[in-house]
């Protein structure tokens, strides 16, 4: 069971390295 806090930490998670993949180079 996903609970709220699991879901949006994957999320964060996600996005984190999502966005040093784009930004980070940059």
């Amino acid at each position: 069971t996903f609970y709220p806090f699991t879901y949006a930490t994957v999320a964060v998670v996600a996005l984190k390295l999502l966005w040093d993949g784009i930004a980070g180079p940059m």
